[in-house]
């Protein structure tokens, strides 16, 4: 059992075939290695519909394609006692804030 502990979590976006695959799989195992409760919120949030758009402001934001499913303001509510940390992941992996990123769609 412990070689299997050894070799760590395996982490990978859910739906690989999606524009915004690459950046989900750099903000999963960056979460996973930072903060399991945001890396567990952010995985459901993608099975629920979440995408992730490019911003001038941070580099990434977070939005949620299936209303139906979860709402903007619960994902916000979901994800608020990580806001620093998240908005660090985004600024580093979108470029934001003077990096490569330039829309905000």
């Amino acid at each position: 059992m412990a070689g299997w502990l050894s070799l760590g979590s395996v982490v990978s976006d859910p739906w690989p075939d999606y524009a915004d695959s690459e950046f989900w799989g750099q903000l999963l195992p960056s979460a996973a290695r930072h903060d399991h409760k945001l890396y567990v919120k952010l995985i459901g949030l993608r099975f629920a519909g979440a995408e992730l758009l490019p911003s001038a402001r941070f580099g990434l934001r977070l939005v949620m394609a299936n209303e139906a499913t979860v709402t903007q303001q619960e994902a916000r509510e979901l994800l608020a006692p990580h806001s620093e940390l998240l908005l660090n992941l985004f600024l580093h992996i979108g470029g934001g804030a003077g990096g490569q990123q330039k829309t905000d769609t």
